[in-house]
């Protein structure tokens, strides 16, 4: 049996699959294109406050931190979280 390269299958072809697969429960799925990694807890403040904090992150509001942190990282209620740091930012 000849298995199929990942490379070789369509979107097309993957939504169907998803689709028939998970008809019963709303269902989301990421695609990503590297690495994204999903923290420990315990790191997660520190990556919120280098991201927003930092001389590149420029104190940027929620959407922008979000949107730069969620290249590289993902875990449940991300967004939540980077809400509520930024509420509490003095600055």
């Amino acid at each position: 049996m000849k298995t199929e390269r990942i490379d070789s299958i369509t979107w097309k072809y993957v939504l169907e699959k998803f689709r028939n697969t998970f008809i019963e429960r709303p269902t989301i799925i990421s695609v990503c294109r590297g690495a994204i990694i999903t923290p420990p807890i315990e790191d997660r403040v520190k990556i919120i406050t280098e991201y927003h904090e930092s001389a590149v992150g420029g104190h940027k509001g929620v959407t922008k931190t979000y949107l730069r942190i969620k290249q590289q990282y993902n875990w449940n209620n991300l967004k939540t979280q980077i809400q509520d740091f930024i509420r509490k930012c003095k600055t």
